[in-house]
């Protein structure tokens, strides 16, 4: 971490809707008991206290009126947790950004935890009556995190423009949205792609409304993508079978994680589904497992094949906490309650280190992987695309299709042989080229 990143720049607005001032003697007595009441360990706690008592000697006679916004927080961690020096590990550098975080998410979320909260995204005086609006509109016919996504594309173009001075809608100009096109972060074409189609979506919507005078949606550029251009990546049949047999089943934590890449690679499930998988879910005297999908909503019904259904049982009998809670996976260690969605792709990644198997650069080693894997496993036993395209829960079978180019086997068979050419020919195409 460098000092530029210490700067106070006009998008980082969360900042401001982030700041509140507060007696940070009390907010850490606070966190302590409600860490108490949640199960963490008193060495952890300790831990955390270490970096806590650093703060309130940083803050000296400001202790009691401490403005705890993360520009304070970066400040804090050069100025006195030495961040930034080659003598800091990066272990302790995590330790310490966990202790920082326990307090932020108390104090601005109402929560014990390390892990940063879903972002939800504030927009400004110009913006907000507008763009809420408009993604409350949406709530009809997207799904949840298609709207949280359209949420974060808008947070930056509210940001962008009140950066440039922009006071009103009507005084954008088609040079405003090329400007701001540069001002995205990082090169991904689909980021882009995704963001000019939320700001058209946006300003058709304004334009119906009458909002504004004009439909300032033909300003924003077009950015054409061919759908499905990549390989899908996958794990061959032998790969999974080392993946779930190399894990460690004599343990609470075990016991989970197999369950859980049971139900992703035999059923295909989504990281969304998978954490919020509840008991109601499970229905045992029919044997199916029955949930609508959080992306797309559709009602599904899939079989509970024996080698799940066990791997549940046993996690249910032996490894879950015993607490009351809805959800049936749930984190290994106190706070006891439904798993992350990062906590996935992390175990995910480090299930298959550990199994020795070879992840190469660039190849996706998450949860969505092992959704591709059971996809081309059934592909190449022969499933057809509609019964492929019912076990994903699929809404149709073209996003099926994508899966077809990983069947090696079924692509030779369409390939074509090269055509003979004659020896007369090709003398004389030798002749010519001499």
């Amino acid at each position: 971490m460098n000092d530029s990143l210490l700067v106070h720049r006009p998008q980082d607005l969360q900042e401001t809707a982030f700041s509140k001032t507060v007696d940070l003697h009390q907010l850490i007595e606070n966190v302590i008991s409600q860490m108490r009441a949640q199960r963490y360990s008193e060495s952890y706690i300790d831990t955390c206290h270490t970096v806590w008592k650093k703060l309130k000697k940083y803050t000296g006679d400001s202790v009691h009126s401490v403005d705890y916004t993360p520009y304070f927080i970066r400040r804090f961690m050069l100025d006195s947790l030495n961040f930034g020096c080659d003598s800091k590990s990066k272990n302790q550098c995590k330790s310490d950004i966990l202790a920082l975080n326990i307090l932020y998410n108390y104090l601005h979320f109402d929560r014990v935890s390390w892990r940063k909260p879903p972002y939800s995204p504030v927009f400004t005086e110009l913006s907000t009556n507008v763009f809420n609006d408009y993604l409350r509109h949406l709530t009809t016919f997207l799904a949840r995190t298609t709207i949280e996504g359209k949420q974060l594309f808008l947070s930056r173009f509210d940001a962008f423009l009140v950066q440039h001075g922009i006071h009103d809608f009507s005084e954008l100009t088609p040079s405003i949205f090329i400007d701001f096109f540069k001002f995205l972060p990082g090169p991904c074409a689909s980021n882009i792609k995704a963001t000019a189609g939320t700001l058209r979506g946006l300003f058709r919507y304004m334009y119906e409304k009458q909002i504004t005078e004009q439909d300032f949606s033909v300003y924003v550029p077009k950015i054409r993508m061919v759908a499905n251009a990549t390989v899908p990546p996958t794990y061959t049949k032998s790969e999974i079978t080392t993946l779930l047999g190399s894990i460690d089943r004599g343990n609470p934590k075990g016991k989970r994680d197999y369950a859980m890449l049971q139900l992703l690679c035999h059923l295909g499930l989504r990281t969304s589904d998978l954490l919020g998988l509840k008991f109601e879910n499970l229905k045992w005297e029919k044997g199916t497992l029955e949930f609508n999908q959080q992306k797309t909503g559709k009602s599904t019904v899939l079989p509970l094949l024996n080698d799940v259904g066990d791997a549940i049982i046993d996690y249910l009998k032996h490894g879950r906490p015993k607490i009351d809670s809805h959800f049936v996976f749930l984190r290994a260690i106190p706070p006891w309650h439904e798993l992350e969605k990062s906590t996935i792709h992390y175990i995910v990644h480090n299930r298959l280190r550990e199994a020795g198997i070879k992840i190469p650069p660039k190849k996706q080693h998450g949860g969505h992987s092992l959704r591709h894997s059971l996809a081309s496993l059934l592909l190449s036993n022969g499933t057809t695309l509609p019964v492929i395209s019912e076990t994903l829960g699929h809404v149709n079978t073209q996003t099926t299709m994508h899966y077809l180019k990983v069947d090696i086997k079924q692509l030779r068979g369409c390939s074509l042989e090269m055509p003979i050419i004659s020896s007369i020919l090709m003398k004389q195409e030798v002749k010519n080229a001499q």
